[in-house]
């Protein structure tokens, strides 16, 4: 048992080189590659949860020297912070919130079980936003949903750890 929770607490998500995202040029100084990794905990109020991915902090500090935001490529994983073995479905959706209906706002979406190990997937985005967009925090969000797990409020269920690999940009054309 011990070792099954050690190698749930040590699982994290598959790193990919930033050179499979981007071409990566050292002559090219319009352009900076920026990768971010975060990780959090949830606190699931519900059986639903919203997390908005992209870093305020980051973004607020590239937006007066860039125009545009690329967003080559995202992971995302759900870590269970509780036994292994407990039945717990969960569907996440990455999506693109500035949509207003639900069905183009789809980036990807997984449905899977917690009962053995965390659920991860990547998503290839190719999206380029506007750094003036007023509603730039909406475009990668992540919808988290279970069932069939009851735990008092407060309780933080789930580890959510993505990266999310993006390039600042001064035009919108050719983000390789």
């Amino acid at each position: 048992m011990a070792q099954v929770e050690n190698r749930l607490k040590n699982w994290s998500i598959p790193k990919v080189d930033p050179s499979q995202v981007y071409k990566i040029n050292t002559f090219n100084f319009s352009q900076q590659d920026v990768i971010v990794i975060t990780e959090e905990n949830v606190a699931m109020k519900d059986e639903f949860t919203a997390i908005n991915l992209l870093p305020e902090e980051t973004l607020f500090k590239v937006k007066n020297k860039f125009k545009y935001l690329h967003i080559g490529y995202v992971q995302v994983a759900l870590k269970p912070l509780f036994k292994e073995g407990l039945d717990v479905p969960v569907y996440l959706a990455l999506r693109d919130k500035r949509h207003l209906r639900f069905t183009p706002s789809l980036l990807g979406i997984v449905q899977s079980n917690l009962e053995q190990r965390p659920v991860y997937f990547n998503c290839k985005l190719g999206l380029t936003v506007s750094l003036q967009d007023r509603s730039i925090m909406d475009t990668l969000s992540l919808d988290v949903h279970s069932q069939e797990l009851e735990l008092k409020d407060g309780s933080l269920p789930f580890a959510v750890s993505y990266r999310i690999y993006f390039k600042s940009m001064h035009t919108n054309l050719s983000p390789k």
